[in-house]
């Protein structure tokens, strides 16, 4: 599998990362406010350069010197990948092999049709249709969950483990959507102190790209590592195709990380908001939530509904790692 710039675009190819999945089917393995920002439009025009290329540490520009680092058509690289980070050491074979998890669910043991396990989560759903087990789709043995992301909200919270000591813990799961990453504004997992987005750190897309945002206030840092409007596309997911998303949120330290298939995405290594938006986000101090609750699933401002699919989602203190 590959990290794809938005294919509207036609630029730089990102080199292919370990795959996590197939494009079709089972793989082998096992009150709804608009966007804070009030920005319009995607912000992305054609003749961009290729935004990602592989290696460095955050705040490396080029990666240049990278053997793996491709761009087509003379593509300049604008940000980096990184791999980031150590991942547990194994307990177990399977999706649930790290050390220090304290959640761990490949959806197995649900019957198909139904609902997640009751003892592990809580469905939170405002206008959005429902969360069910799939036994047709999954990326490790029979079963994920499929989630219609027809409304403003449909999320699963687990619901033991949160908060944690130190304020700090890792989210990995595999993700895989019906359709690409629009221009509007969309969340796949947030956590916050509670599930009312009083204050909250949300990772999904936003202008066809890979985001993170915090609310309030809504600073947000783009994969392209640039401002909205710059015009630089950023890591894009394709559909039917499986991805698999880890973040650490990090309260202890005011930080958050982001990996996509064991490869950090080094442009969302938040820890004082991105200093290349125009809007003054940079520099705040403090900003963290309490992380008391999660949510994993689809939450769309002003982006569009989608169907998508979970599976082999962990929680820990740990590095996991796209087991």
């Amino acid at each position: 599998m590959k990290l794809h710039l938005a294919p509207f675009f036609a630029l730089g190819i990102l080199p292919t990362l370990p795959a996590c999945g197939n494009a079709g089917g089972t793989t082998a393995h096992k009150g709804a406010p608009a966007h804070a920002g009030g920005l319009g439009g995607s912000g992305m025009a054609a003749g961009s350069t290729s935004a990602v290329s592989l290696g460095g540490s955050p705040g490396a520009g080029s990666g240049g010197s990278n053997p793996r680092a491709q761009s087509e058509n003379g593509g300049t690289s604008a940000a980096t990948l990184g791999s980031g980070g150590t991942v547990g050491a194994p307990t177990q074979t399977g999706p649930c092999a790290a050390s220090g998890l304290f959640l761990c669910d490949d959806f197995e043991s649900a019957v198909p049709s139904g609902p997640p396990d009751p003892n592990k989560w809580t469905v939170d759903l405002i206008t959005s249709q429902g969360i069910a087990v799939d036994g047709s789709l999954a990326h490790s043995g029979a079963n994920s969950v499929k989630v219609l992301g027809t409304g403003y909200r449909a999320f699963l919270r687990p619901k033991t483990g949160l908060p944690v000591a130190n304020n700090s813990f890792f989210l990995r799961v595999f993700l895989r959507s019906s359709s690409p990453m629009g221009s509007g504004h969309s969340t796949y997992v947030e956590a916050g102190k509670n599930a009312m987005d009083d204050h909250e750190l949300r990772v999904g897309y936003h202008y066809k790209m890979l985001e993170v945002n915090l609310m309030p206030g809504d600073p947000e840092q783009l994969s392209s590592g640039r401002d909205y409007d710059d015009g630089t596309p950023g890591l894009s997911f394709l559909p039917d195709t499986w991805y698999c998303l880890e973040v650490h949120f990090d309260g202890q330290n005011q930080e958050a990380r982001v990996w996509v298939d064991d490869q950090e995405i080094l442009p969302l290594h938040v820890t004082n908001w991105n200093p290349n938006m125009k809007d003054g986000f940079q520099n705040r101090m403090n900003w963290s939530p309490t992380y008391a609750s999660v949510g994993i699933g689809y939450e769309k401002y002003s982006g569009d509904p989608a169907t998508l699919w979970y599976d082999d989602l962990a929680l820990g203190t740990e590095r996991i790692g796209c087991r």
